[in-house]
């Protein structure tokens, strides 16, 4: 679901920027709700936002988004931190299927490597 679309691109011209850049603010309910019933707190952090930057070649973008369970508190709630991998698995996969890219590595990769 699109909650909200900003266009940047409609007043970076304005300060020499002729680039498209587009931020998105998308989600579903029923995931959010999936984080939120172990902490109302995890509102801040869904739903997801997205930006996509026109490269500056003119030739393609870049899509910049943080995985939801990166910005969470959740090392003490191991329902929170499942239900946040879990968004973050959908995230990446609507991404991948999305921009025809595969993922690099999983949210526990990440994790691991932290």
């Amino acid at each position: 679901m699109l909650f909200h679309e900003i266009d940047h691109g409609e007043w970076l011209p304005v300060f020499g920027i002729k680039l498209m850049v587009m931020r998105w603010i998308l989600g579903n309910p029923l995931m959010a709700i999936t984080m939120m019933r172990h902490d109302l707190t995890a509102g801040l952090f869904v739903p997801v936002e997205l930006l996509l930057v026109e490269n500056e070649s003119g030739e393609g973008s870049t899509l910049t988004y943080d995985l939801p369970s990166s910005l969470m508190a959740t090392e003490h709630h191991l329902a929170l931190r499942e239900a946040g991998h879990a968004l973050d698995r959908k995230l990446q996969q609507l991404l991948s299927r999305v921009t025809g890219v595969e993922l690099d590595r999983t949210p526990e990769q990440r994790d691991q490597q932290n």
